[in-house]
């Protein structure tokens, strides 16, 4: 103040407290020049504020003690808040200590001393906080010991992935029944999501459980498993970064074709053969694939023409289509379609393919065959003939059902009846084309040999009213027979 004198009338700046100290001063250099102070002044309020450092993100609260000390004021007084730590918001306010507290706290808390004194203004001294809190507890995933064991080959497509787990509490905490979010992730970014709950989880308990998937029915490659425990943090936990388990797998990809066969009456027939008006056509397709079994009809294709080149597809399901699944024991599914049909020739187209897509083959498999409904039977052929050993006997019938009766009566040519081979000895009949599954030796009634030379022999069928069957014309073979008998020869 002093260069005043010296400098006349030029900016001055003194900053101090009456009876206090001296908190700024500054003079200028001429009358033009600029200056400025800052200083800081203090004041003692009547209210003061002191926080801890934030504890823990989820806290189960359950006492604080506290003691303040050396009051001097009448008037003054603290306390502590319980403040939650993202909103500041009080929770809770504690005049006296301790207390027993009960709440469940997300994002966790801080402590907050409060002091006061509208007098005095003096604050007492905050000895201490103890605070107890029940610790949040911790699950944990991990891989059971060789579960999943990646030493094996690429697993096959529509096998059953197993996948053994733990769930483990690492801290002191019980936890609630433990939520599991199980998810399959195929290349074509298709998911399967599937829960489950385990029971409850005591502190430092471990749990062990397994989960399942049928893999590879849309995609075989790029294929992830998730499992996560606790999704979304459904239980408040200290961690959440190990609750997941993620694998990836490659599957052996299916591409092997089935194996079709069809069958009319149980018989596989050729080009043309004649066939029943009620035939049961059935369709085998038998795939290699233990792990995905034919179990669904549609897999398969029918379409009938009617002689017009016009296919019609059957539907399936329907009333003249059974079908029974292929199983783990039996890898062979079966289709039965029994159809009503008229006189005429038809064509049957066939398509199958097994539960992965694989088809049965490159084209359709094409059966063409006649149905003649009328009741008939060809003139029988012996094959061989002549023969030294057997001889079976070849003929056509046609019609809905076999004969009730059939026989072969076997005669010299002066009309000696010699042998007579009854229905039960012929051994099964059926619509169509027939070779007999008997064999005759060239014996007599009482199982003599009869000599060689010509033999006559004449059919007998007859149906179930005891009325002979119409004769069937086959003009190839029609010639070798007169008034219906056919002749064989023995040469040994």
């Amino acid at each position: 103040i002093r260069l005043l004198k010296e400098k006349g009338s030029v900016p001055y700046i003194f900053q101090a407290k009456k009876g206090g100290k001296v908190y700024g001063e500054k003079i200028a250099n001429d009358v033009y020049d600029y200056i400025e102070v800052n200083s800081y002044l203090t004041n003692i309020l009547d209210k003061g504020k002191l926080n801890s450092t934030p504890i823990n993100d989820y806290v189960t609260l359950k006492s604080l003690k506290f003691n303040f000390s050396d009051y001097t004021g009448k008037q003054e007084n603290a306390w502590t808040n319980i403040l939650q730590s993202e909103t500041q918001n009080i929770i809770d306010s504690l005049i006296t200590a301790p207390k027993a507290i009960d709440h469940i706290v997300e994002k966790g808390i801080i402590l907050q001393a409060v002091q006061y004194d509208s007098l005095a203004r003096t604050s007492p001294q905050l000895d201490y906080w103890r605070i107890s809190y029940e610790p949040l507890p911790d699950a944990a995933i991990s891989y059971v010991s060789s579960s999943p064991d990646f030493s094996l080959p690429n697993i096959n497509q529509g096998e059953t992935f197993k996948l053994t787990y733990e769930v483990t509490n690492t801290n002191f905490t019980k936890m609630d029944s433990i939520l599991v979010k199980y998810t399959y992730f195929g290349s074509d970014n298709i998911s399967q999501v599937n829960y489950k709950k385990l029971k409850n989880l005591g502190a430092g308990e471990t749990i062990q459980d397994q989960i399942q998937f049928t893999l590879g029915l849309s995609s075989t490659s790029g294929i992830r498993i998730e499992v996560e425990i606790n999704p979304e943090m459904a239980q408040p936990e200290l961690y959440s970064f190990n609750n997941i388990l993620t694998i990836q797998l490659d599957i052996a990809e299916d591409d092997t074709n089935p194996l079709m066969d069809v069958y009319f009456d149980g018989v596989r027939i050729l080009d043309g053969d004649i066939v029943s008006p009620k035939p049961h056509i059935l369709v085998t397709l038998r795939d290699d694939n233990p792990y995905l079994p034919i179990n669904d009809a549609k897999l398969f294709e029918l379409k009938l023409d009617t002689g017009r080149n016009q296919f019609i597809t059957i539907p399936i399901p329907s009333d003249e289509i059974q079908f029974k699944a292929a199983t783990g024991a039996d890898p062979k599914a079966e289709l039965t379609y029994s159809p009503t049909l008229r006189d005429g020739d038809y064509t049957l187209s066939v398509q199958a393919k097994d539960a992965t897509g694989n088809l049965s083959g490159s084209n359709p498999q094409m059966v063409q065959f006649r149905v003649i409904e009328k009741q008939s039977v060809s003139n029988v052929l012996n094959y061989p003939n002549p023969f030294s050993t057997s001889t079976q006997f070849i003929f056509t019938l046609t019609g809905e059902q076999v004969p009730e009766s059939m026989s072969i009566s076997i005669m010299t040519m002066t009309g000696k009846v010699v042998r007579e081979i009854t229905q039960e000895e012929l051994g099964p009949l059926k619509i169509g084309q027939n070779r007999t599954e008997f064999k005759w030796d060239g014996t007599d009634e009482y199982g003599s040999k009869l000599a060689n030379g010509v033999y006559l022999y004449k059919v007998n069928v007859r149906d179930s009213n005891n009325k002979a069957y119409d004769s069937f014309n086959n003009a190839s073979i029609d010639s070798y027979f007169k008034d219906g008998f056919g002749k064989m020869v023995i040469l040994r």
